[in-house]
């Protein structure tokens, strides 16, 4: 039996969940144990010494996910221009938050697209 208490074998996972640094190894935490790629990080080097450059084959790997991610930020960071869901949400606002969040949503769809789509979009 594994975490959703019905399986004898655990599923394959066909899906990578893109993430950005704050759920880096947290692949655990969904039921199928997807593969979380999260962009890399500043680390130390092997004798202990600290870097502040990405090596080639990071910039390279990180580009692909913050492409496929981008779209994500873009529609993330219009939500959060709706007061009630940035920041620290009040106590008070928590029985409307459900509501708020789709609020938040649908404005950020309602805006310009991102790209112009059809001939235009340059594409």
């Amino acid at each position: 039996m594994y975490r959703d208490g019905l399986l004898e074998e655990p599923p394959t996972a066909i899906f990578k969940v893109l993430a950005d640094r704050g759920f880096d190894g947290d692949s655990l935490s969904y039921p199928h144990f997807n593969v979380v790629a999260t962009p890399g990080f500043f680390c130390t080097n092997e004798d202990g010494s600290s870097r502040n450059q990405f090596l080639l084959t990071e910039l390279e790997r990180d580009r692909k996910i913050c492409e496929l991610r981008y779209t994500c930020e873009v529609v993330f960071s219009r939500v959060m221009t709706e007061k009630i869901v940035s920041g620290v949400i009040p106590y008070s606002a928590l029985a409307h938050i459900e509501h708020a969040h789709c609020w938040a949503h649908a404005q950020a769809n309602l805006r310009l697209p991102l790209k112009v789509p059809g001939s235009a979009s340059g594409i």
